[in-house]
């Protein structure tokens, strides 16, 4: 049964990471069935960012103050009915805790779409992790969490846990239908790595093996679509090991589908992942992957047909250089994402969830 609650969908800001481009994923495809609104808590917006017309979207990152916005947004929520008829889901630890004071009059979930305590410990230090346990232990105060895979829902249980639903990420597939293209093949085997520019996905490891495939006299190429504190190290690496014409920086790109349908294999070695939308984008228009095998990763790509797995990185180059001979996956027409990360299959289990 479609629920018939109106959902509030609560985001820090409109800008274009994995979380965001999830919720607004979820936020176009459930506007389908029901009444869906997209608060956005800071006055960070990105006109790149298409949002379904029927999706209302609420700005109030100009309204000055926690106590302001909350009252606001309770008035919004009073206004459809209360807690009778208002659930809202919330993306983010920021919006997490703003969710959070709203439990009084709305039913409220909230989403983990990554390896929290790894996640946070690259970007934080040691830190992180204390809060990356308070931000799960926070967790205990929804009506319901939601994680993207089994191992994301175990590491919640650690903390004690048990209201743990588990739905797989999705990408907005009606909106990427768009740009997908025809590709020609070239003789040249091009790599893409689609992510930030940061320790925890070592970029550093990819581009040391390119110039190991090189030096071995093997034809390939690296676009690189992303920002972040390594840029400058990377982009002086490439220097160093006279790389400039295999390696090309593209920055953060609003609309990087173009070179990736022209890319033969997108390669994320990171150290930890959520279920990557970088890797469902790629699947979706048949560009198969080379990921480590951690986290939910090995529900993503089936071996030989949509990918490959590599677990230390001493295999990594291995991997990449069946991946340039033909031995392994070929780039493909074919839709490669499993049926587990679908968009529709996965909504409608968001509808019955918040119902």
């Amino acid at each position: 049964m479609i629920n018939q609650k109106k959902v509030f969908v609560i985001i820090p800001s409109l800008i274009s990471t994995g979380p965001v481009k999830g919720a607004i994923a979820l936020c176009n495809e459930m506007s389908n069935y029901i009444n869906v609104t997209l608060i956005v808590l800071k006055p960070f917006y990105s006109d790149a960012i298409e949002i379904n017309k029927r999706v209302n979207v609420v700005k109030i990152g100009d309204i000055n103050g926690w106590r302001l916005k909350r009252k606001y947004i309770i008035k919004l929520v009073l206004d459809c009915g209360g807690k009778e008829s208002v659930s809202i889901l919330s993306s983010c630890l920021s919006a997490d805790l703003f969710c959070i004071s709203l439990k009084r009059y709305a039913y409220i979930s909230c989403s983990v779409r990554a390896n929290l305590p790894l996640n946070y410990y690259y970007e934080f230090g040691l830190f992180g992790i204390f809060i990356a346990y308070s931000h799960m232990l926070l967790m205990h105060l929804f009506s319901n969490v939601v994680a993207m895979s089994v191992e994301m829902s175990e590491q919640l249980r650690k903390v004690g846990l048990r209201k743990v639903s588990i739905i797989g990420n999705f990408v907005d597939e009606e909106y990427l239908e768009r740009y997908r293209v025809t590709v020609e093949k070239n003789s040249d085997f091009r790599f893409v790595y689609l992510a930030s520019l940061t320790n925890r996905k070592r970029p550093e490891l990819l581009i040391q093996s390119i110039y190991e495939l090189s030096s071995k006299g093997v034809n390939c190429y690296l676009d690189v679509i992303g920002t972040g504190p390594l840029e400058t190290q990377l982009k002086k690496m490439v220097e160093d090991k006279n790389l400039t014409e295999n390696v090309i920086f593209h920055g953060q790109l609003s609309n990087p589908y173009g070179i990736l349908q022209k890319s033969d294999c997108l390669v994320l070695p990171s150290e930890s992942e959520g279920i990557s939308r970088a890797v469902l984008e790629a699947l979706y228009f048949g560009v198969p992957c080379v990921l480590r095998d951690v986290d939910a990763n090995s529900t993503l790509v089936v071996k030989g047909e949509s990918g490959e797995l590599f677990e230390h990185d001493n295999d990594f180059i291995d991997v990449l250089y069946d991946m340039v001979l033909g031995n392994s996956a070929k780039r493909s027409n074919k839709n490669f994402i499993p049926s587990y990360y679908k968009q529709k299959e996965n909504v409608l289990k968001y509808l019955e969830l918040l119902s």
